[in-house]
This record gives C-alpha cells, sequence and structure tokens, in this order.
C-alpha cells in the first residue's frame, strides 16, 4: 500500500509541475510580447526626438 500512495503522490507532482510549466510558458509568451511593443514604442520615441532636434536645429539656423 505504501508504494501505491508514494506512486500516486509522484504521478500528482508530475502532473503539477506540468501545469506549472504550462503557466510559466504562458506569462513568458506575455512578457516577450510586452517587450515586443516596448521596443516598437521606444523606436517610434527616438525617431520622433530626432525628428524635434533637427526641426529646432533647423529654426536656430
Amino acid at each position: 500500500m505504501k508504494y501505491g500512495k508514494m506512486a500516486e503522490n509522484s504521478a500528482q507532482a508530475v502532473k503539477k509541475i506540468k501545469e506549472l510549466l504550462a503557466v510559466i510558458q504562458t506569462d513568458q509568451k506575455s512578457i516577450v510580447d510586452a517587450i515586443k511593443v516596448t521596443t516598437g514604442l521606444t523606436e517610434s520615441q527616438a525617431a520622433a526626438t530626432e525628428e524635434i532636434a533637427v526641426t529646432m536645429q533647423n529654426m536656430a539656423s
């Protein structure tokens, strides 16, 4: 009986680990997506800042 209980506990642990790994993968995908969005916004902001700098330099000339 003791071995049956150990096997059951082991199976439950494996199931829980698989569930946690699935959650981690989902969270990781969300983080990667957020980083991609942030990168795009940063690139847009850098381009806008560069345009402002050029405009201000032209106005000063």
